[in-house]
């Protein structure tokens, strides 16, 4: 198996078991808390923060020549975490906030060398074909997979769809040993001040930062979070979840092959506006109304923004880690900083995602959602610049 399909796969696997850990476990912790928004919300920063604290101290051992230990390490952390779900079961509310660093160190251990591995492994001229393709095939698949954990979860139990998700995990450690690292001969160390001098030269890489934070304030971090809850709140069990994120799935499938063989470079401000656009107005209609009808046209019109938006900041991200032979130097430094970034965007938008479970004041919450979309225009300015360079 080549390092492409290695990548492909390792990605594909992440991505099914993200589905699970972003909607069933949300709802399945919601559920055995009583709905408890703000405990989930701490959660998340707990999570997000390890994840940035291990990446930036994990730095000088992710130019190593053994670096792949630590996504094998990160991967394992990650069998623990489905393993500790399986043994607490409703004891997990009690222990939420350890789960929350166990998981947070997976990601963190996971991510401190995988971007670099995507970065280099894939070509700038292969990286759209890659993105896209690993989009297609994960949407078809995830027309499938709510449905298949939905029923399992509903009709047998949530223990029962854990288990699935732990042989993934063990698939995952496999696909592991046949991922094939360059071999790593600089044993310089991290250097963050260093770096930083390097920012001011480039205007471009300081802008593309910019835009990691303001993404892990929206379509990466806790905008998606508040997504689900809308769902959950108008759905009635695991079945219907999985119904819906199905036929969404299929949307982002189509979105997928469209980013992948269809659209030019050259169109990507277009799209950028129209994301923003649609995205904006999705945010009007709950302001205006929660219900059914106007949750499922937010989630239509999130899922044709986010789908997009993501893959060509995903791309821009992995492509200005390439930008120049300073910048390749800097590759560590780069991602530790990318990280930093978007921790802190996350961190802001969960304290906005609490606030928005915790208060009643539907004055308060729509001004957080209106908060939310002035991000998504900031956002999008900054990407088009990014276009006209």
């Amino acid at each position: 198996m080549s390092n492409y399909k290695s990548l492909l796969t390792l990605r594909l696997l992440k991505g099914i078991i993200e589905i699970f850990v972003n909607s069933f476990f949300v709802m399945y912790f919601l559920t055995i808390s009583n709905q408890n928004v703000l405990q989930l919300g701490i959660y998340y920063v707990v999570v997000y923060l390890t994840v940035y604290l291990s990446i930036y101290f994990l730095g000088n051992y992710s130019k190593g020549s053994r670096r792949i230990n630590l996504l094998r390490i990160g991967i394992i952390l990650n069998l623990v975490y489905f393993l500790f779900i399986l043994f607490l079961k409703e004891k997990l509310v009690d222990y939420i906030y350890f789960m929350a660093i166990i998981y947070g160190l997976e990601e963190g251990f996971y991510y401190s060398v995988y971007n670099n591995f995507e970065s280099i492994g894939i070509k700038n001229v292969q990286r759209c074909e890659f993105a896209g393709t690993y989009t297609m095939i994960k949407s078809i698949v995830s027309i499938i997979i709510p449905i298949v954990f939905g029923r399992v979860i509903t009709e047998h139990s949530f223990s029962l769809c854990t288990i699935i998700i732990v042989i993934l995990v063990v698939l995952q450690i496999i696909i592991s040993f046949v991922f094939k690292d360059e071999k790593q001969t600089s044993t310089v160390k991290v250097d963050l001040k260093a770096y930083k001098e390097q920012l001011k030269r480039f205007k471009l890489v300081n802008k593309i930062h910019s835009v990691s934070l303001l993404n892990g304030l929206i379509y990466s971090g806790a905008f998606n979070s508040v997504i689900t809850l809308y769902i959950i709140k108008v759905l009635n069990n695991s079945i219907e979840l999985g119904i819906f994120s199905s036929i969404f799935a299929i949307i982002t499938c189509f979105l997928g092959f469209f980013f992948a063989e269809v659209l030019p470079k050259k169109n990507y401000r277009i799209i950028i506006i129209l994301s923003s656009i649609f995205t904006v107005l999705g945010i009007g209609l709950l302001i205006w109304q929660t219900s059914f009808t106007t949750v499922v046209i937010f989630n239509f019109l999130q899922t044709f923004s986010s789908t997009l938006i993501n893959l060509i900041i995903d791309n821009k991200e992995l492509d200005m880690a390439n930008y120049n032979h300073s910048i390749k130097k800097y590759r560590i430094e780069y991602f530790i900083t990318m990280e930093k970034k978007t921790f802190i965007g996350r961190f802001i938008g969960y304290i906005l995602y609490m606030f928005l479970g915790i208060t009643t004041n539907y004055i308060l919450n729509d001004l957080v959602l209106l908060l939310f979309g002035i991000t998504v225009v900031v956002l999008s300015v900054h990407l088009i610049k990014l276009e006209e360079r």
